[in-house]
Formats: structure tokens, sequence, C-alpha cells
């Protein structure tokens, strides 16, 4: 009877220590994701760096434009080719954080964080010289990982406006 006893509490006992290490390692597997998470889009961004800035502050600040043509006659790539790598650069940077967003690489708050407004201004700014491309050019899907993400971005500010 006691044997049967001690045997049933060190089953019992073992199954507690297998299931509290189970837990800790899987918060020590969720933290290290995180943690790679946020390394990989930190070292995105610091890639981009002072380009992306100078980018952002000149297509932001400096460039207005009626419409595509407008755009073209004034930032185009033969008329003002830094104005029109400034342009690409922020697009291509969106493209690049809206494919790490599709695979699910980086949680989307993280994103929503650090990117909501910047990628909100940015795809505003270019969506309508990006439709018109995608009609011109036949390229349907042209920087459709960065509309995708400023949609995903959209919705989780609509989500926090609404909860304050």
């Amino acid at each position: 009877m006691v044997l049967s006893t001690l045997q049933t509490a060190s089953i019992v006992i073992g199954i507690f220590y297998y299931l509290f290490n189970m837990r800790n390692a899987q918060r020590t597997q969720n933290i290290q994701h995180e943690t790679r998470q946020l390394q990989l889009y930190l070292n995105m961004a610091q890639a981009w760096g002072k380009e992306w800035l100078d980018s952002y502050i000149d297509v932001i600040y400096n460039q207005e434009w009626d419409d595509f043509d407008d755009f073209m006659r004034k930032y185009g790539p033969i008329s003002n080719p830094e104005a029109y790598r400034h342009c690409m650069t922020l697009g291509n940077w969106g493209q690049e954080a809206g494919i790490l967003f599709e695979q699910q690489a980086m949680d989307p708050e993280i994103m929503w964080r650090h990117d909501g407004e910047n990628i909100t201004r940015i795809w505003e700014k270019l969506e309508p010289l990006v439709m018109e491309f995608r009609k011109r050019q036949n390229h349907p899907m042209f920087w459709e990982s960065f509309e995708n993400y400023y949609n995903e971005l959209k919705k989780i500010t609509e989500e926090r406006l609404a909860e304050s």
C-alpha cells in the first residue's frame, strides 16, 4: 500500500516537473523568437539609415505633383534621377517590410509601433503613382506587399483608436 502510494506520488511529481519544464522551455522559445524578430527588423532599419531618412524628407516634404505625368516630368528617372531614387527607396523599403510581414517573420505589433505612421504617410503619398504605374506597365502586383502591409497597419491603427 505504502509502496503504491509512493509510486503514484512519484509519477504525479514527475508529470508536474515535466509540465513545468515544458512551459519554461516554451517561454524561452517565445522570448528568443521575439528577440530574433526585433533584431531582424532593426537590422533592416539600420541598413537603410541615412538614405531612407533623406528619401523620406524629400518625398514627403519636398516633392509635389498633380498626377503621374506631372510626377514623371518633375521627378522621373530621366528628369530628376535623385528624386526618383528617393521615391524608389521608400517604395522598396515598404515592399521589403511588407514581405517580412506577409511571411510572418515579424510581429505585427512591433511593426505597427515602429512603422505605423511612416508607412501610412508614404503609401498615401505614393498610392496614386503606384496605381497608375500598375496600369501603364501592366504590372498589377507592383509593390503589392507594401500595399498589403499598409492595409494591415491601418487596421491595427483603427483598432487602437477604437480602444481609446
